[in-house]
């Protein structure tokens, strides 16, 4: 029985097991879902990967390099860093497949500079530098100043050619940043003069230089005698004015050495072929020889100053009243200015109305001289009895322009003693009178127009339509109105404003150039005059906006005509090009690179410096 229950137990057991059903696990799903964190680096960055199923993974690569390290945190996160890497895909394996992103973009390393050599060297030198992860690189600069070239021969060495460089650190660019070694030392490299524009010259004349090096000069002499002035255009070119000086070798110095050019031939200037003489007989001219009875054109010259109105033309306000409206203080500034602080002139009004004897339309037209000179003498009559005539070198008699009988304002001159006005032991050689014309113009420069007369200067407007043809705007005696009224540097001349030191006479020298100061300004050449024959002369001279031509239109070199055989009136100054039909001038400066040529002689404006004007000239 026992038996029986054993065996039955024993097959109910293994009847339970074969009923038993057998457990298998569920497969592992590849990774997928990946993203990056960020999604640039360089070697050794830490990038974080996440995504979904990355237990196990197995390798991770940035653009096909493997990563340096990588932890899996979590099945959804890994972090990796980036191996000597590249650009492209970022990947992630586990063992039941991959997971890719693509975007990922490799930095590369930071560059560093171990050493240079040479240590030193001037433009052109070519300086090795070492170091690391050059590839790549997009700039070197030495002393801050870009290289002129420079090649990657490899990630650890570049060579680079020295530019216009300067003392202090060399400096690798790349896209990952910037390596810098100190110690370089920039050698500036010696000047060399290859040519000159002229062999000889005088004084003021501009010898224009042609070399290599030099930026920095800081001297140039001729013969040994130092230049009046210098302008370093540019690396290649020196504008340089002559001085006293005297033959023998031209020089330039600069902080790398001398620089030598030689067989200078210096000569001594000579002006008086330029003077040229009055050929008309007139009281106002534009040549030289006509001052014996002007006033001078220097010092203190005082005007007296009286005031007429008449029985049916009453004054309307004070002498004072219309003497500061009209005539005080532009004029005496205008002369000051113009004169270069030579002239002074010094009004003394005497401010009460004198009544004239005779109605007022029996004075005018003042189209004599005895007529003129009548009004004149009656007005210095009523007047004598408070006034001293004897110390004035000219009368300025003025009445209220809203009744004056007379439409302009004339000047007035006598050219012979005979012709005076006799009064207080003097003589008077010299007078403006005023108009209704003194209202129109601009304050104080209608008197300084009319006292240009006395002081001997011509009209330089056409006395026949079209007014304006020969000077447009240009200088005072062409009109008070215009842009530019500063007078031109040929009257200044006439005048003595203008030394004869400061003005370059060609005479018959072929070719040359000359560096022209702002005629507005005070010191420097101030025309270039190249004689045409013993009458006419061709002249530059230098235009700015400033002083009393603040309403310049255009700077630049002015040439003009000078005709001592044409009377007032008729054109004795005639600006080029001749263009009759233009009444203004304002594009008659000259730009750089133009040339006027008139008669044989060819102007060219050559260059703009801190100096003034380059003017380059030839004489067929």
């Amino acid at each position: 029985m026992k038996k029986i229950f054993f065996y039955l137990l024993v097959i109910s057991l293994l009847y339970a097991g074969c009923k038993k059903t057998v457990e298998v696990s569920a497969p592992i799903p590849p990774p997928s879902q990946i993203s990056i964190s960020p999604t640039s680096g360089a070697t050794n960055a830490e990038i974080t990967i996440t995504g979904k199923n990355l237990t196990g993974a197995t390798a991770v690569s940035f653009g096909g390099s493997p990563a340096a390290s990588f932890t899996v945190l979590s099945a959804t996160t890994i972090t990796a860093k980036v191996g000597t890497g590249a650009s492209g895909d970022v990947k992630v394996t586990t063992p039941t497949g991959t997971a890719s992103i693509a975007g990922f973009k490799y930095l590369l390393p930071p560059p560093t500079i171990a050493s240079v050599s040479p240590q030193n060297g001037t433009t052109n030198s070519t300086i090795s530098i070492t170091g690391t992860n050059f590839t790549g690189a997009t700039a070197v600069t030495f002393g801050g100043v870009q290289a002129t070239s420079f090649t990657v021969i490899n990630e650890t060495t570049i060579t680079a050619v020295v530019g216009n460089g300067a003392s202090g650190d060399i400096v690798v660019t790349t896209a990952s940043g910037s390596a810098k070694i100190a110690g370089f030392t920039y050698q500036l490299p010696v000047a060399t003069i290859t040519s000159v524009n002229q062999k000889n010259g005088t004084a003021n004349l501009t010898v224009i230089l042609t070399g290599t090096n030099f930026t920095g000069a800081t001297a140039v002499s001729f013969g040994g005698q130092p230049a009046a002035s210098f302008t370093v255009a540019n690396a290649t070119t020196i504008y340089a004015e002559i001085g006293t000086g005297k033959s023998g070798d031209i020089t330039v110095t600069t902080p790398a050495g001398l620089a030598t050019y030689p067989g200078f031939v210096y000569f001594n200037p000579v002006v008086t072929t330029c003077k040229l003489q009055n050929t008309v007989n007139d009281n106002v001219v534009i040549g030289f020889s006509n001052r014996a009875l002007r006033p001078a054109t220097s010092g203190i010259v005082k005007i007296g100053v009286i005031f007429v109105d008449f029985n049916d033309a009453v004054a309307t306000k004070t002498p004072k009243e219309i003497f500061d409206a009209h005539i005080s203080p532009v004029a005496e500034d205008f002369y000051q200015s113009v004169s270069y602080g030579k002239l002074k002139i010094e009004f003394e009004p005497a401010f009460q109305w004198y009544r004239m004897s005779k109605a007022a339309a029996s004075y005018v037209p003042f189209n004599t001289f005895a007529a003129h000179k009548t009004y004149i003498q009656e007005a210095i009559s009523l007047a004598n009895a408070n006034v001293d005539f004897s110390k004035y070198s000219s009368v300025l008699v003025v009445n209220d322009p809203k009744n004056s009988p007379s439409d302009i304002g004339p000047a007035f001159q006598s050219n012979h003693p005979g012709n005076s006005i006799p009064v207080d032991g003097a003589s008077i050689h010299n007078g403006v009178t005023s108009g209704r014309d003194m209202a129109f113009w601009p304050k104080g420069l209608w008197f300084c127009h009319e006292f240009g007369h006395n002081l001997g200067l011509p009209d330089l407007y056409a006395f026949t339509t079209p007014y304006h043809k020969y000077v447009g705007e240009f200088g005072l005696m062409g009109t008070q109105g215009g842009k530019s009224p500063e007078p031109f540097g040929w009257e200044r001349w006439i005048l003595g404003w203008i030394n004869d030191n400061q003005v370059v006479c060609q005479g018959n020298v072929g070719n040359g150039a000359v560096t022209l100061t702002p005629i507005e300004s005070v010191g420097g050449v101030k025309i270039l005059t190249i004689p045409i024959d013993n009458k006419a002369t061709i002249v530059v001279e230098s235009r700015r906006g400033i002083g009393f031509d603040k309403n310049l239109i255009k700077e630049g070199p002015l040439v003009y005509l000078v005709d001592a055989s044409i009377r007032t009136g008729n054109g004795p100054l005639k600006v080029l090009p001749l263009n009759e039909a233009d009444q203004t001038k304002y594009q008659a400066t000259m730009s750089i690179a133009q040339t006027i040529t008139y008669q044989g002689i060819s102007i060219t404006y050559t260059a703009k410096t801190e100096n003034g004007d380059v003017i380059t000239f030839e004489k067929k």
